[in-house]
C-alpha cells in the first residue's frame, strides 16, 4: 500500500504543461480496502466531499480528491476549459497515480455535477480502468438547458457571472457576494467555452454509449433544481451495461450529503462499493 497517510496535499502536473491541479489525499488509519477518487461541480471545489471523506475514510476507504482545473487552488484560468475533455485527461493523470501509488487497491471515481459528467466521459473513453464509477447528480443530459441553449455565440474567454450563466431562477436570484464569503474559492464567473465544452460532452456520450461498460452507480435527488433526476434515469436506461444501479433520494436536492436530509446518501454509497470491492 501507499506510505502516504491521513491527509496530504500536493499541486500534480495536469494534462496541460502550464497547469498544476490541486490533489489532496485523505487515507484511513487502517489499510484501506479500496480508494475512490473524487471530481467536484462546476464552481465548486474539493471541499464539497469533506464529509463524504470522512466517512469513508471510516469505512477503511482512502479518498483522492481534486480541484478542477480553474476552480479551488488549482491553477488555470478560473471557471474556463478550452474542451471538457481537458478535464477528463486531468482526472486521468489522477487515476494512473491512485494505481501507480496503490497497485493493490481496487480504484473507484465518484463525480459531482460537472463532475458526474467528467466522470462519465472518462468511463466512455476509457473503459475497464477502474472497477465502478457513480455519478452524484451528475450533468448526463441537458433537458432543463442549464445555461440556455447552448452553444453560445461570442468569445470562447468571455467570462458570465454564474447567476447570468445558469437559466435557473433559484440561482439567478444569489447574491455572488454572500456566496464567495460563504464558499471559499468560489468560482464567480464561468467562460462561454466552458459553458459551450458541455455540447461537445453531450454528443460523446450519445455517439458511444455502447462503449460504456463499466459497473456504474447513478443517483441523484427529487429536489435537484439544477440536474433534473429524469436525465439521470434516461441515462441509466440508454447504457448497455450489464452492472448498473440506480437511485432517486427522496426529499434531496444538489448537494446531496450536505444537504439537511442527504444522511442517506453515503451509507448507500457505501455498500454498493463495498458489494464490489
Amino acid at each position: 500500500m501507499s506510505k502516504i497517510k491521513n491527509h496530504e496535499e500536493e499541486m500534480i502536473q495536469s494534462s496541460t504543461p502550464s497547469i498544476r491541479i490541486r490533489l489532496v489525499r485523505d487515507f484511513p488509519e487502517k489499510d484501506p480496502v479500496c480508494l475512490i477518487v473524487c471530481h467536484h461541480g462546476i464552481t465548486m471545489n474539493l471541499h464539497f466531499y469533506d464529509k463524504f471523506a470522512k466517512e469513508m475514510n471510516q469505512a477503511n476507504i482512502a479518498i483522492y480528491r481534486i480541484d478542477a482545473r480553474g476552480h479551488g487552488k488549482s491553477e488555470g484560468k478560473r471557471g474556463h476549459v478550452n474542451s471538457i475533455f481537458e478535464m477528463v485527461e486531468d482526472l486521468k493523470i489522477i487515476v494512473d497515480l491512485a494505481k501507480k501509488e496503490n497497485p493493490k487497491l481496487p480504484i473507484f471515481i465518484i463525480g459531482h455535477s460537472m463532475g458526474g459528467h467528467v466522470t462519465a466521459l472518462f468511463a466512455t473513453k476509457y473503459p475497464n480502468e477502474v472497477k465502478g464509477i457513480i455519478t452524484a447528480a451528475g450533468l448526463l443530459k441537458d433537458t432543463i438547458h442549464l445555461f440556455g441553449n447552448i452553444p453560445l455565440k461570442g468569445d470562447p474567454e468571455t467570462m458570465v457571472p454564474v447567476n447570468k450563466a445558469f437559466q435557473i431562477k433559484e440561482i439567478q436570484a444569489m447574491d455572488l457576494d454572500v456566496l464567495a464569503k460563504a464558499y471559499p474559492y468560489f468560482v464567480s464567473h464561468l467562460s462561454i467555452s466552458i459553458m459551450n465544452s458541455f455540447v461537445e460532452g453531450f454528443e460523446y456520450l450519445k455517439q458511444n454509449r455502447k462503449k460504456f461498460v463499466v459497473p456504474i452507480l447513478v443517483f441523484g435527488g427529487n429536489c435537484d433544481y439544477i440536474v433534473n433526476q429524469r436525465d439521470a434515469i434516461d441515462f441509466y436506461s440508454e447504457i448497455e451495461n450489464k452492472d448498473k444501479s440506480l437511485i432517486i433520494f427522496s426529499g434531496v436536492g444538489h448537494e446531496l450529503w450536505n444537504e439537511e436530509k442527504g444522511d442517506m446518501v453515503i451509507p448507500h454509497v457505501l455498500n454498493w462499493v463495498q458489494h464490489r470491492i
